[in-house]
C-alpha cells in the first residue's frame, strides 16, 4: 500500500480503494480500531479529490 501511496498519491482512487480493502479485512477479524482509522483516512481522501459540492459526498 506504501508503494501504491507514494506512486499514485493519497487521494488517487485505487489507492483508497485498496485502503477500504484493508479497512474491510481488518474489521473481519475484529480490530476494529485500525479498521475505523483506515476508514476515516479513506473518507477524508474522498473528500480531497471530490469537490465540496460533489453528489458523491454526503454531509453530517
Amino acid at each position: 500500500m506504501a508503494d501504491r501511496e507514494r506512486v499514485q498519491g493519497y487521494s488517487h482512487p485505487m489507492t483508497l480503494g485498496v485502503v477500504v480493502l484493508l479497512s474491510q479485512v481488518l474489521a473481519k477479524r475484529g480490530r476494529w480500531e485500525e479498521a475505523v482509522e483506515l476508514t476515516r483516512r479513506a473518507i477524508a481522501g474522498r473528500e480531497q479529490a471530490l469537490a465540496a459540492d460533489s453528489p458523491h459526498l454526503v454531509e453530517n
